[in-house]
């Protein structure tokens, strides 16, 4: 998207300003960054910028009265602040600043999810006119695929929409996709709502062929009794929102709906027993739990739960 299109989006709602998108792209707070130094016999180092739950909440009189009073609580609750400029939006600020610092050290940028809050026009305008045109993968989260919001009363979620808008925004493959930037294959993988598709299994094990190290980007992050146990308290031991997640531990959640949909199904089972198996993955990015943590999966492969991107946590891998 050139400038002047970029600018001229945000004409009937939430204004952005003169200056172009490179002048206010560093947040005036600082990042909160996780810096982590891999070793996977790399020829020449590549860095790798992990962003997840940006939670963009811009909607314009494009869409209806109901989606722009959702942007208005939503933003208010992630942010305490009524919503006024782009250019002066604090989770934006986070958002362009880890962009910015993607495109300044040449590093591989990956956001695994929730970049959006709901789906909305101006959601994605502002998030397609902001992501690096090269050298990125956005793996999907379940807001993406939200219109209004999952219904907090159940725990259930609708139907997958916003598909075309989705696939346009990532320009790949939103279910599985795969690029190689430094002698590294970074793969994307959908697994809302809790689960590994059959062709998620097949396409990875085509991936293995190719014969480099992976690194796997999803939203959801896989069950293990540290994350779990950190995330519970979190929640209040209402539910730890994992894939893969033992029966016993399902029976610990109060709400049926969370025990539904998170008991995994039998591709979901095969996908992981691949990942307890020989293969190439070297490190997997996730996010979903908007708390920084991480943890060996299988004692051997780094899981990395990046924060909530919408309070300004991200992270810097340096891979060699």
């Amino acid at each position: 998207m050139d400038r002047r299109r970029f600018l001229g989006i945000f004409a009937g709602g939430v204004s952005l300003g003169l200056s172009s998108i490179e002048a206010f792209a560093r947040s005036p707070e600082p990042l909160k960054w996780k810096r982590v130094e891999l070793n996977f016999g790399l020829s020449k180092p590549v860095r790798v910028v992990h962003v997840s739950d940006s939670h963009l909440c811009f909607c314009d009189s494009r869409d209806d009265k109901k989606k722009l009073e959702v942007a208005k609580k939503r933003h208010l609750a992630y942010c305490g602040m009524p919503q006024t400029t782009v250019e002066n939006d604090r989770m934006f600020g986070f958002f362009s600043a880890t962009v910015a610092h993607a495109k300044d050290i040449g590093a591989f940028y990956f956001h695994t999810g929730d970049l959006i809050d709901f789906g909305s026009k101006m959601n994605f305008d502002v998030a397609g006119g902001t992501l690096p045109q090269e050298n990125r993968l956005l793996a999907m989260g379940n807001h993406e695929f939200s219109e209004y919001v999952w219904d907090k009363r159940t725990g259930l979620y609708p139907d997958k929409k916003n598909i075309k808008e989705l696939g346009d925004l990532a320009r790949h493959d939103i279910a599985f996709a795969s690029k190689i930037y430094g002698g590294v294959n970074f793969i994307s993988i959908d697994n809302n709502y809790y689960n590994f598709s059959k062709i998620a299994l097949q396409r990875i094990r085509q991936e293995e062929k190719r014969g480099y190290p992976i690194v796997l980007g999803f939203h959801i992050p896989i069950y293990t009794p540290k994350i779990f146990e950190a995330v519970m308290r979190k929640n209040k031991q209402v539910r730890a929102a994992l894939v893969g997640v033992p029966d016993d531990k399902l029976a610990l959640f109060p709400q049926e709906g969370a025990r539904l949909i998170q008991k995994p199904t039998s591709d979901t089972l095969e996908f992981l027993e691949y990942l307890k198996g020989e293969n190439s993955v070297k490190a997997i990015l996730c996010g979903h739990e908007h708390l920084e943590i991480d943890d060996m999966l299988y004692g051997k492969i780094p899981q990395y739960c990046s924060g909530l991107g919408a309070i300004g946590y991200a992270s810097e891998f340096l891979i060699s």
